[in-house]
């Protein structure tokens, strides 16, 4: 099949750079730095004892906790997210999971609270269970388990992830020349961010023990401010994929 674009030249770099471009980039990069940051920060508030600020689970528990999450979150992709993103849209989905994140780091010290009143009470297992649930919520900004062909170009052969943040990169590229160069800078983007958001969450969660930051509760209250501020950037993306004249 003969492909037109095939022949035009590759845009420079300083042309992909779009408004649209780099806005997407950006919440793929927020998105990837707040949700790395939860992925460690999760089983160290599970493994720390809970006079320290933890649940002080053992390994096999801990393991229990996230193969629950794993089961819940491939439903969840599978299944839920092709009918969620159809009824009620994409900027409101990848708003909605983003937000998300909020209630689901504010959760960590009343779980923790609860603990040291009943220990691990049904209650901070009901508490547990629905935590894992909102996480499962906020993985629906990625949308990572299905695939299908880029709907932006029709004669394009590509296969992309339809994700909420991978929709918004890939329409938000002007020609299917730039395709690469703009997923490579998002991956660059996302791969940096998952560098530094294990180690930002697990120092933070460190400091506060070591210090009594705030009652124990810095390294929360630092990851839900990151969560409130990068909303505006979410709020500038379009209702539906990017669209160019």
């Amino acid at each position: 099949m003969h492909l037109d674009y095939v022949h035009e030249p590759v845009p420079p770099l300083r042309a992909v750079l779009t408004e649209p471009v780099v806005l997407s980039v950006t919440n793929y990069f927020w998105l990837a730095f707040i949700d790395v940051a939860l992925l460690a920060l999760q089983p160290l508030f599970y493994a720390t004892p809970i006079h320290l600020g933890g649940l002080g689970m053992s390994p096999a528990t801990i393991g229990l906790c996230l193969g629950i999450f794993g089961l819940l979150d491939g439903v969840a992709q599978g299944l839920v997210f092709p009918q969620v993103i159809r009824r009620v849209g994409l900027k409101k989905l990848f708003v909605t999971a983003l937000f998300c994140f909020t209630p689901l780091f504010a959760l960590f010290p009343i779980i923790n609270h609860l603990a040291r009143k009943w220990g691990l009470s049904p209650a901070v297992w009901a508490l547990v269970v629905f935590q894992l649930m909102i996480n499962c919520v906020t993985e629906m900004a990625f949308g990572r388990w299905l695939s299908l062909k880029c709907q932006r170009y029709s004669h394009c052969p590509c296969r992309v992830n339809p994700g909420c943040s991978f929709i918004y990169v890939t329409s938000s590229v002007m020609s299917p020349r730039a395709l690469g160069s703009v997923n490579g800078i998002g991956q660059t983007g996302a791969s940096l961010a998952r560098g530094l958001g294990p180690v930002v969450a697990t120092s933070l969660f460190a400091y506060t023990l070591e210090n009594n930051w705030l009652g124990g509760l810095g390294v929360y209250l630092v990851l839900i401010t990151i969560s409130l501020c990068r909303m505006p950037l979410a709020y500038k993306l379009p209702e539906k994929e990017w669209e160019h004249k």
